[in-house]
């Protein structure tokens, strides 16, 4: 489990599909976010379903197929079914929960990849070809150097408009 802790909120995830983020004072749940909705990982099912239970765990888990006709069984007694072999799902998991010092919006490493929420409605984050060296500092280092092909192209990859205009 990974929490985070600000001033009037934590937020906290681990290896569920939710994040949530509780108010310190009134230890009451704010607001719960969902990861994913991708069915394909483990434990992503809200309600488990009893019939597909069985003696040997959930049938999901289990592999059906039989053999062909003339192949090897790996296990000796076993006459159907390779129960050597197991199929699994990858589980979702919230590795890490960060506020911003603001406490206007906050990220989240999971399974799905890097989320990232903010209560500011006019900030988008939307960068083309973002890499270690698309930087504020590499885009003035470029207009000093009079590249301003280079540093513009930085500029627009990192969607500021502040910055383009300090390009122009």
């Amino acid at each position: 489990m990974e929490a985070v802790v600000s001033t009037q909120s934590t937020g906290a995830g681990g290896r569920s599909k939710y994040i949530c983020i509780y108010n310190v004072e009134q230890t009451v749940l704010i607001k719960r976010f969902e990861v994913s909705r991708n069915l394909s990982y483990d434990a992503m099912l809200q309600f488990l379903r009893s019939d597909n239970m069985t003696d040997q765990g959930p049938l999901n888990l289990m592999d059906t197929e039989e053999f062909e006709h003339g192949s090897e069984i790996p296990l000796p007694g076993v006459t159907k079914g390779d129960f050597s072999r197991r199929r699994v799902a990858p589980q979702i998991n919230v590795h890490s929960v960060q506020f911003c010092p603001t406490g206007q919006s906050w990220c989240a490493a999971t399974t799905e990849g890097l989320l990232i929420f903010s209560l500011d409605n006019t900030l988008t984050f939307d960068p083309i070809d973002l890499d270690t060296d698309v930087t504020p500092q590499n885009m003035r280092a470029a207009i000093n150097a009079e590249s301003y092909l280079k540093g513009l192209a930085i500029a627009l990859r990192l969607n500021t408009t502040e910055m383009v205009v300090e390009v122009l």
